[in-house]
């Protein structure tokens, strides 16, 4: 018979029950029905966390205004630190993920979510809009990281980074098959990282970033065991538009123009295999280019094209509808290879402005269907457009990882209160998340107990998983709590200390 819970686990346990609670209010208002994608959860050790108080609805972000460097950063995270958020804990943020996604999982059956940012990283992540940045085996957990994606092995989606990582600390990489890489990718790269033929590929591909990295999507597959959409960052982001200028592919047969910046970069994400490579589409890219590439039917366009139906192949089997006339390889060979990159890239155009541009003269059946077939996964809807102040943004997923973090401790203190204090939740809608902070911090009962929990002792003492598997099945009608209180379990509320210093991790 198992033993009662220590007041420790107890305590973990009905704030689990709280954060899920909490997220089950804060989607009820979230259309279960439209299979759309949703940009999120992030499943990394950071992202997000230093976010609170900005504009956006239920579920959403303003996506101005993003765009961290370093050194702003550590300055938000040093301001928001002062104000009472904790420190990053890697077991705490990976808890606090894992319940996130599974209730999203659950409550959104639905929708498609895509878990960023592959294979992981800190919260200098989101520098990657304005700075390449690189992750050492010798100084930063990766494996512990791509561990930390296991709970969404079977997301819709999973949305790689633009950081680069030693892959060499990949857990058994070695054991994968050795992914098949294009001569001319590789010549690129080797000119200009400066490295020879004699340089060993898991090397030189260590200084390439993920979301243009054919050993990361070869590992996700064959490692981890992932089968849903690889979908990239935003390549328009400087880190990834500044590496991708370094490379020089004017040695291509029979092109009379150089490629440029957005060719590059869909050339090396659909050879790295990835299935969405936003914004990418014909928009960007140069029509005589892609028209001479194909042309010239050499082996580097061959060689590309493979990887671009395989892309699109996939992305069909994932959303399959019984009208859609692209079933086969042969179906796909008759589409034109503008509207098949558009079916890679951002969203497919039917402007007649838009197709004028890719050469054609009508709206095609293909660009029809794949309209329809590929809104789901599509910008069209990833990022759902909306007006703020008369500019157009973009919702992402509600990721704020700080504000959940903060959530799950303030239900962790409401038990050690013994039941003399009532912890008001996080706030619903964004924007008020840092006068809810400061309220909490300001409660001198708050205070009193969350100063006095050493955190991380407890977090070493306790089998997180036991916490994250642990679910609560809601009361009978009628004897629910309160709107916004956690539903307590009657086990746990039965071990409530009289005094919560009685026998936790304290200082």
């Amino acid at each position: 018979m198992a033993g009662k819970p220590s007041v420790e686990e107890a305590a973990l346990k009905y704030a689990a029950d709280g954060l899920r609670s909490w997220i089950r209010k804060k989607v009820a208002k979230i259309d279960k029905e439209s299979p759309v994608a949703l940009l999120g959860p992030s499943m990394d050790r950071g992202t997000y966390y230093y976010r609170f108080g900005r504009v956006g609805g239920i579920l959403g972000e303003n996506a101005f205004g993003w765009g961290y460097t370093a050194e702003e950063l550590v300055s938000e995270a040093e301001r928001l630190r002062k104000l009472g958020l904790p420190a990053i804990n890697n077991g705490e943020i990976n808890a606090v993920n894992t319940i996130y996604f599974s209730e999203l999982s659950a409550a959104l059956p639905k929708r498609h979510l895509v878990a960023k940012h592959f294979p992981g990283g800190t919260q200098l992540l989101e520098t990657t809009e304005m700075d390449l940045i690189h992750f050492s085996a010798k100084d930063y957990p990766i494996a512990e990281w791509i561990k930390g994606f296991a709970p969404a092995k079977n997301a819709f989606g999973m949305m790689l980074s633009h950081a680069t990582y030693d892959l060499a600390a990949f857990p058994d990489i070695e054991k994968m098959d050795k992914p098949k890489i294009p001569d001319f990718i590789n010549r690129a790269l080797r000119k200009a990282h400066g490295q020879t033929e004699g340089t060993p590929d898991i090397d030189l591909y260590s200084q390439v970033p993920a979301s243009l990295n054919p050993y990361v999507t070869q590992y996700l597959r064959q490692q981890v065991g992932f089968k849903g959409a690889i979908v990239g960052d935003w390549y328009k982001m400087i880190s990834v538009s500044s590496y991708v200028e370094k490379l020089n592919f004017d040695d291509l047969s029979g092109t009379s123009q150089r490629p440029g910046h957005d060719d590059k970069t869909l050339i090396m994400a659909i050879s790295a295999g990835v299935n969405y490579v936003r914004p990418m589409d014909s928009r960007f890219v140069n029509p005589q280019f892609w028209r001479d590439f194909e042309a010239s039917g050499s082996l580097e366009f061959q060689q590309f094209e493979e990887r671009l139906n395989s892309s699109i192949l996939g992305n069909y089997e994932r959303l399959r509808k019984p009208s859609d006339p692209i079933k086969t390889i042969e179906d796909l060979k008759k589409v034109p290879l503008m509207e098949r990159i558009d079916l890679v890239g951002d969203i497919l155009d039917v402007t007649e402005g838009a197709i004028a541009k890719r050469g054609e003269k009508k709206h095609s059946q293909y660009q029809d269907a794949s309209l329809k077939a590929m809104q789901a996964a599509t910008d069209k809807e990833l990022y759902r457009v909306i007006n703020i102040d008369h500019v157009v943004a973009t919702n992402d997923l509600y990721s704020r990882t700080g504000v959940l973090t903060m959530q799950f401790r303030a239900k962790a203190v409401e038990f050690l209160s013994g039941g003399t204090l009532k912890v008001p939740d996080a706030p619903i809608e964004t924007g008020k998340e840092e006068a809810w902070l400061k309220g909490l911090i300001d409660n001198p009962e708050f205070k009193k107990i969350y100063d006095r929990v050493n955190w991380d002792e407890m977090y070493q003492k306790i089998n997180l998983d036991n916490v994250v598997g642990h679910k609560v099945k809601p009361p009978a009608q009628g004897n629910r709590a309160d709107a916004g209180d956690a539903i307590p379990s009657p086990t746990i509320v039965a071990t409530l200390p009289s005094r919560p210093d009685a026998d936790v991790v304290m200082r």
